[in-house]
């Protein structure tokens, strides 16, 4: 009895069948592996890059609504309003669709109404106010100033380019002012690689922050998103070249 039973066992392992999908489902986990590093490195070159905008929560996650220059600076002229929204990913998704990777500054939608307003103003979000009623969140879109990092200490220190130049065509001037403003003016910006910030003069760099130098009352934040290891990345040997098929069991 039990050497009929080792036999069955030994046959159903040799089937073609068993072995096609154990080959099967090798080559789905391969696919679904090398899909997953592939967008992991997209992402981390898009970083390196510098060319990734993400969005992000506009004074915390609690009940804010969206404003422009002020508390009280609500123009429709900012923001385009869409009803019946069923979710907040829903909002976000129709703001890109719509306006456009530098067109689409942030949303502010409220979770019972469902209405989306899709914020385009050129400046950007620039402050937030506190509704009378419940259920309103606050987002920006773009390059999120919590990356925004302070470059040798970041106080008196203006920002310099590569072997210590300040070229004008490093940055763009902006009237700002304080400092908060001159980050939002870098989220909402075509390309921000950081900020510098002087009495109310604000300079956006699209170029490559190397460097500071020491100078009373300024301020350098440099633009520096998170990036993954190459422990995160690497792949195993066998996502390149799949194992071997299982071999069929000898029969003694």
């Amino acid at each position: 009895m039990a050497l009929l039973l080792l036999l069955q066992v030994s046959l159903v392992v040799a089937s073609p069948q068993c072995e096609t999908h154990s080959k099967g489902n090798v080559m789905l986990q391969l696919g679904q592996k090398t899909r997953a590093n592939v967008d992991r490195r997209e992402r981390k070159e898009s970083l390196q890059g510098g060319e990734v905008r993400e969005w992000e929560e506009f004074a915390g996650p609690f009940n804010r609504v969206c404003r422009g220059a002020g508390p009280t600076d609500n123009n429709p002229a900012y923001f385009e309003v869409h009803q019946k929204i069923p979710s907040v990913e829903a909002c976000k998704d129709l703001c890109v669709q719509e306006l456009g990777q530098e067109g689409c500054k942030g949303i502010e939608y409220n979770f019972l109404s469902k209405r989306c307003e899709l914020w385009k103003r050129k400046e950007g979000i620039w402050a937030f106010d506190y509704p009378q009623w419940e259920g309103f969140t606050c987002l920006r879109f773009g390059w999120p100033g919590k990356y925004l990092i302070p470059v040798t200490g970041g106080l008196n220190q203006a920002c310099r380019g590569p072997g210590g130049q300040n070229s004008e065509s490093f940055y763009v001037v902006e009237a700002v002012r304080h400092m908060e403003d001159c980050r939002a003016r870098c989220v909402a910006s075509k390309i921000c690689r950081g900020v510098e910030y002087s009495k109310g003069r604000c300079e956006i760099w699209h170029s490559e922050i190397a460097a500071t130098e020491s100078k009373t009352g300024f301020e350098c934040l440099r633009y520096e998103p998170p990036i993954e290891t190459e422990e995160d990345t690497d792949e195993p040997e066998w996502a390149i070249e799949p194992p071997p098929p299982a071999q069929p069991m000898q029969k003694d």
